[in-house]
């Protein structure tokens, strides 16, 4: 009998023992377990931080289909603003020009933006998005005002972390899109930053104003402005067309068919943008004297 339940005994002492180093094993798997998701779930976190799109909104996508190509200082009608004295004042826009490469149309285009005068915030867009438009048509370009100020001439402008974005659903408008940056819920966004050109576009000639009837000259066309835009330079004599052959648009004028007196050089500059489409020109012309070769008689005298 003593032996029979000291094999019991120490049959349940076994079993007890063999089942505590179950639990523990199947306790360990478990939190090892628990571990390994916490890790994950920081590490999805972390990672998903990394690459997400900047700004943090709810957008879905960050795409080029629709852009600012384009910023500018204008007047009330768009037109570049024109030479200025440092210092003086004067109404000025914000013009932006939107570009839409996609086959379908857009809607409600939101701009998220900050603007910027000479360093100073004077306005910013990401309290209420500004509604720039309820549709734009496929493959279209739009200009239109951003924002009015009065400027200084010599004001540096720029329009920091402008974010453009936009609805796919047909029937989206201005008055039904979120505007504000945490709840837009929009399909796509694309995001820069911009400075705004707020020097005048101008151009001026480059040569000797007067000239000797025989001699050929050059002259080249001086741009401001550019923004880097590309610009075709056409020259005009006394109003017929000259046609220029160097890359920069110089032009060499043989003066010898010209006869003696003033003519009239003239200078046209457009200024492209990347879809082909004249944005700005300007012109300007320069008054030439042509003067005969000098010539002296030697006459023998007594």
């Amino acid at each position: 009998m003593f032996r029979a339940m000291y094999q019991r005994t120490t049959m349940d002492a076994t079993h007890l023992s063999s089942s505590k180093k179950s639990g523990n094993r199947k306790e360990g798997r478990q939190n090892l377990l628990y571990i390994t998701i916490i890790v994950l779930i920081i590490y999805s976190f972390i990672d998903a931080t990394a690459e997400a799109d900047w700004p943090d909104c709810n957008f879905q996508c960050k795409a080029g289909d629709v852009q600012v190509v384009d910023l500018w200082l204008g007047d009330a009608d768009g037109n570049a603003l024109s030479s200025c004295d440092q210092g003086s004042s004067e109404t000025a826009y914000v013009w932006a020009r939107i570009e839409n490469n996609a086959n379908d149309p857009r809607y409600a285009l939101i701009l998220l933006a900050d603007v910027y005068v000479n360093g100073d915030l004077v306005k910013s867009f990401y309290d209420q998005g500004l509604c720039l438009m309820d549709y734009i048509a496929p493959k279209s370009i739009s200009a239109l005002p951003l924002y009015s100020f009065t400027w200084s001439c010599g004001q540096e402008v720029k329009l920091e972390r402008l974010v453009l974005s936009w609805e796919t659903a047909h029937g989206t408008s201005c008055d039904n899109a979120n505007r504000e940056c945490h709840n837009r819920n929009t399909k796509c966004f694309s995001g820069q930053e911009m400075v705004i050109q707020t020097s005048p576009q101008e151009c001026l000639i480059q040569g000797p104003y007067m000239v000797c009837q025989i001699a050929s000259t050059d002259y080249a066309p001086i741009v401001a402005g550019t923004f880097g835009k590309d610009y075709l330079a056409e020259w005009y004599l006394d109003g017929a067309a000259v046609q220029s052959s160097s890359k920069d648009g110089s032009l060499e004028v043989n003066w010898n068919p010209y006869a003696v007196g003033y003519h009239v050089l003239g200078l046209i500059v457009e200024w492209i943008d990347k879809k082909g489409i004249v944005v700005r020109t300007s012109q300007c012309q320069m008054n030439v004297a042509v003067v005969p070769l000098p010539s002296a008689v030697i006459t023998q005298t007594d």
